[in-house]
C-alpha cells in the first residue's frame, strides 16, 4: 500500500515500519507521550480491569474532590514509565529481527509518521513540546449518506437540554455499554 492508517492496532506500527511504509496513527491523547498530565485529573471509577476492589482503593486514595494526591503522581509516573519500557519489548523483537530501529517505548512505538488525535484539546490537552507530526483533528463524528437518518438523530440532540459530549473510550465501565 502507499500508506497505512490504524486506529490503536499495536502490530501495525511494526508492520508498516517494515514494508517501509508511512503509517498514519489514529490515537487518543492519552495513549501519546504529549498529554499534558498536569492540566488533566483522572477520576477513578470503582470498577477497573483489576477488579472493584482496586478501583475503590484508587477512589479513597482519590480524596473528595475525586483529585489524586499530589505524591501519587510520582510513584504512578515511575511504575507506568518501567510498564511502557517493559511493554514495546515484543514489537521490538519484531521489529529488531527485520533490520528496523527500536522503540524508546510503547507511545513512541504507537506514533506514527503521522499522528492524528481525536480529542478535544480541553479535555486532553497536550504539550507545548509535542511533536510536529501530532496534530489534534477533534473528535471524528458519524456521517451517514441517509439524511433521514441524520435528519432523526439531529431531532434527538435538541439544544434543550444542551447536548454533552461524553467519551468513556476503552477504560469505561463495561456495564454501560
Amino acid at each position: 500500500p502507499d500508506i497505512v492508517l490504524s486506529d490503536f492496532r499495536p502490530s501495525m506500527a511494526a508492520a508498516a515500519r517494515i514494508a517501509k511504509t508511512p503509517h498514519v496513527s489514529v490515537l487518543n491523547a492519552t495513549w501519546t507521550p504529549y498529554l499534558d498530565w498536569h492540566e488533566v485529573r483522572l477520576i477513578w471509577p470503582e470498577h477497573t480491569r483489576f477488579g472493584s476492589r482496586w478501583g475503590k482503593l484508587a477512589r479513597v486514595l482519590a480524596g473528595p474532590d475525586l483529585m489524586r494526591f499530589r505524591f501519587l503522581d510520582l510513584i504512578f509516573e515511575l511504575v507506568f514509565r518501567q510498564m511502557l519500557h517493559y511493554g514495546v519489548r515484543p514489537y521490538d523483537e519484531i521489529q529488531a529481527a527485520n533490520g528496523v530501529a527500536p522503540s524508546r517505548d510503547l507511545y513512541h512505538y504507537w506514533l506514527g509518521d503521522l499522528t492524528l488525535v481525536p480529542d478535544y484539546p480541553t479535555f486532553m490537552p497536550l504539550r507545548e513540546d509535542t511533536a510536529s507530526s501530532v496534530n489534534v483533528i477533534g473528535p471524528l463524528v458519524w456521517q451517514s449518506g441517509n439524511f433521514s437518518q441524520i435528519e432523526k438523530l439531529q431531532s434527538m440532540l435538541g439544544r434543550s437540554p444542551p447536548t454533552i459530549y461524553a467519551t468513556v473510550g476503552s477504560n469505561g465501565d463495561p456495564r454501560v455499554f
